[in-house]
């Protein structure tokens, strides 16, 4: 809803929204929707339908939600809302049947892991299916395999995972119990990401206020007392009182309720704070800077988004807790999401006993509310994702870390494509996306950056100093640092027209208003340039709309930023004839003045008045207050300095070691959990360096060779696998294991080796193929250059500590 208007209620309808990052992230515990596709090949049609329930039926078993019918191909499953889909060919193999299953992705085709079946009758192919499905599903999906528990109160939540590429991120997938072994994915530049939240034991939660402490109660309405669901909920509560540090000073009441009436009081909530003026002045705001067309609803649009998407809400006016009893299907359905969903609530139950939560009236502007609620909720979800680490006995700082960086980055959009079925938040305007998203991702990144430098004890000081601006949240170092924005007054509406609204649009604002007409990379690169702004929005002229807009940038900003406005007359104009005779429609006449650090834009108006109203604009001192620390001068905290590539040696502070790029290949830093990986096109040649955080067992070492050979197989375009021996071997000067394949259908020879890393806690995994004898030499030669400059000591066994 309207920044400006939401005041105290409409943060509570972002506050609602507790479990967005679940419906989003999948590095924030979204939930995977699986398709199965027909099997091809040789099997009779009843045979391969039979076959295909049973991967069905396997992934029901892992409460992993799969999607009705058969989609005749990947892109007919992402429209029915799959998030992956299974495709099978089946053909016959020296007198046997053997079936192909491929995981992929369907967002962008990627694979994520395969699984051969084999077997002489259907039911064999059925046996192989229960064995070797869920070890699919859980390797491509980055799960962990859960064992299975007598009652709610053993399940946790497993912690961030990431998948192989750079457009997903890293989330507290609700899918693992407390005994459960951890598994790799299937990709080896996932592996990382997907154990890196992994260790031996969490960082010890604070002490509890006193030795004769006791808990004040929690009430819980909607359930019966004798309810296993009653027992989980109190453990959850005292898990996030423990792991965060934060426990209830008074009696705690939490309601569930069904769907229908879930659904009910959520919409009244909203309805009730969706005034007429509230709507208006937003509809204004999108009409004004281009981001919705004119005819947009925002309260049609974000009641839709509501009744999708929302999980559960904290009510402070009546200190109650609601939680839906069976989570929307956005964000999963299992006991896991239900506790994700109740974790977040209770700190934000918590916060308001200990902090409360602030009148959003009181604070000056659009993007201060914005900035609050990303303080708020960026808390929540560090809470949430600590607890599900704890709970799993991982370190809760590795798991932050993790989380806040796979998610850096990634358009809101891209978060919801990769979350699962969101029609109605990927319909959404961007604006509406990317506001409901920046408090709990770039919040979350906020806070696991000073629980980084302090733990929760310097988090709990950001309640007394919170972040000032949507630049302060989306910089973390700004927020430290004290950055202050400019003081930037609103524009004063020409003589005889009317304000509609005012406020101001931030880095994010900024950001979305340039996007409307430039390209997203290069409106993300000008927006943090972003030192202030203000705008008022004026009716006229007629039913239309005008707009006078204030800002001020550091560095080189201003000058770069009037250039870009002057280019985007043609945009303007598009979009002005497009609208034209609408309602809350703008014009494309438009003046942009440059004033030293301040820009002002007059856009809309009758062309006599534009420049005297961007002159006006310019009007006020671009100099920012001096720096104020909010949380004192703090150490810098221990900076992970990045892997780099130098005169051909690559060095790795964060693992401790260098090695030599060969020669004709390239080097790529950029694909994360990888550390680095190299790649030749011709002929095609390709090697992957992976920390894997993860105790060295045979179970787990057999696994990842399984998964990740298959996945690597796949990326040099291999339909299947053909073992051709193991041996023992050194690497970085110890003992090691490695084994080798043929890839069938091309020539490549793929090698993996493995070796210990950290006494044991985690291990090392290179992986290369290549199709000619030159490159495999040229890689053999980088593995044997590998060498330790401070291995036990490095920063990446640090985190496992």
């Amino acid at each position: 809803m309207s920044r400006r208007s939401r005041g105290s209620g409409t943060v509570t309808s972002m506050r609602w929204l507790a479990l967005l990052c679940l419906a989003t992230l999948p590095a924030l515990a979204g939930e995977h929707k699986v398709a199965v596709a027909p099997i091809d090949g040789v099997l009779g049609r009843a045979d391969a339908v039979a076959l295909e329930e049973a991967v069905r039926a396997e992934a029901r078993g892992l409460d992993v939600g799969v999607v009705q019918g058969a989609p005749a191909s990947v892109a007919a499953a992402a429209d029915l809302g799959a998030t992956h889909a299974v495709t099978g060919k089946a053909v016959r193999l020296e007198g046997a049947l053997a079936v192909m299953l491929t995981l992929v992705r369907t967002e962008d085709g990627a694979r994520m892991g395969m699984e051969r079946l084999v077997g002489v009758t259907l039911a064999d192919l059925q046996r192989e299916a229960r064995k070797k499905v869920p070890r699919l599903l859980r390797a491509g999906l980055g799960m962990e395999a859960a064992t299975p528990t007598p009652t709610p109160t053993a399940t946790t939540t497993a912690t961030p995972t990431t998948t192989a590429t750079p457009t997903t991120t890293a989330t507290p997938t609700p899918t693992a119990t407390a005994t459960a072994k951890p598994t790799t994915t299937a990709k080896p530049t996932a592996t990382t990401s997907s154990s890196s939240a992994s260790a031996a034991t969490s960082s010890p939660p604070k002490p509890k206020p006193g030795p004769r402490f006791v808990r004040p109660p929690t009430q819980i309405s909607g359930a019966d007392e004798a309810s296993p669901l009653v027992r989980t909920i109190r453990e959850v509560v005292e898990d996030v009182e423990d792991v965060r540090g934060l426990w209830r000073k008074t009696t705690l009441q939490v309601v569930l309720l069904d769907d229908a009436l879930f659904s009910k009081a959520l919409r009244a909530k909203a309805q009730k704070e969706l005034t007429k003026a509230a709507v208006a002045a937003e509809r204004a705001r999108w009409a004004a800077f281009g981001l919705a067309p004119p005819e947009a609803d925002p309260a049609k649009i974000l009641l839709g988004v509501l009744d999708e998407q929302v999980a559960g809400f904290y009510d402070p006016s009546n200190k109650a807790l609601t939680v839906r009893e069976k989570p929307p299907g956005s964000v999963g359905g299992s006991g896991d999401a239900f506790e994700l969903v109740l974790a977040h609530e209770v700190e934000h139950a918590l916060q308001d006993q200990h902090f409360g939560f602030p009148d959003m009236e009181k604070l000056p502007d659009d993007d201060a509310r914005l900035a609050r609620m990303a303080l708020y909720e960026g808390d929540a979800m560090a809470t949430m994702i600590a607890v599900g680490a704890h709970r799993a006995g991982r370190p809760v700082k590795l798991a932050l870390g993790t989380a806040a960086a796979a998610s850096r980055g990634m358009s809101a959009e891209q978060l919801a494509r990769s979350g699962g079925y969101s029609p109605e938040l990927l319909h959404a305007p961007a604006v509406v996306r990317e506001e409901l998203a920046l408090p709990y991702v770039a919040g979350l990144s906020l806070v696991a950056e000073v629980h980084r430098r302090g733990g929760f004890a310097l988090v709990d000081k950001m309640f007394q100093r919170p972040p000032l601006t949507s630049h302060q949240v989306l910089h973390p170092e700004a927020y430290l640092s004290g950055e202050q924005p400019a003081r930037v007054p609103y524009p004063a509406a020409p003589p005889g027209m009317q304000a509609l609204t005012s406020g101001r649009m931030g880095e994010l604002g900024t950001r979305l208003a340039l996007q409307v007409c430039v390209d997203e990379q290069v409106a993300r690169d000008f927006a943090q340039h972003w030192a202030g702004d203000a705008y008022t929005v004026v009716r006229g002229p007629v039913d239309g709309v005008s707009l006078v807009w204030s800002t001020a940038w550091s560095g080189d900003g201003a000058r770069q930023f009037g250039t870009l406005l002057g280019m985007q007359s043609p945009c303007w104009q598009e979009a002005a004839d497009a609208n034209r005779g609408k309602p809350y429609a703008i014009s494309a006449a438009a003046e942009a003045r440059v004033d030293g650090a301040k820009v002002a834009l007059a856009r809309g108006f009758p062309q006599a008045m534009l420049s005297a109203a961007a002159t006006a604009a310019t009007r006020f001192d671009a100099k920012p207050p001096a720096a104020a620390p909010p949380l004192g001068e703090l150490p810098e905290g221990q900076q992970e300095e990045q892997a780099r590539v130098v005169d051909g040696r690559f060095v790795s502070p964060r693992l401790g070691l260098t090695a030599d790029v060969p020669p004709g290949f390239e080097a790529d830093l950029e694909q994360p959990p990888a550390e680095i990986v190299l790649r030749k096109p011709q002929p095609e040649a390709r090697a992957s360096l992976v920390f894997v955080p993860e105790p060295v067992t045979p179970e787990i070492v057999d696994g990842f060779f399984q998964t990740a050979a298959a996945a690597f197989a796949n990326q040099v375009g291999g339909s299947s696998l053909k073992l051709r021996g193991a041996q023992r071997t050194t690497l970085l000067g110890g003992a090691a294991q490695e084994r080798a394949w043929d890839v069938q259908g091309t020539q490549a020879v793929l090698r993996v080796t493995l070796a210990p890393a950290c006494g044991g806690k985690g291990y090392y995994a290179v992986l290369r193929a290549a199709a000619d004898e030159a490159s495999r030499a040229a890689l053999e030669k980088f593995v044997g250059s590998l060498r330790g400059t401070d291995l036990q000591d490095s920063p990446a066994c640090a985190e496992l500590q």
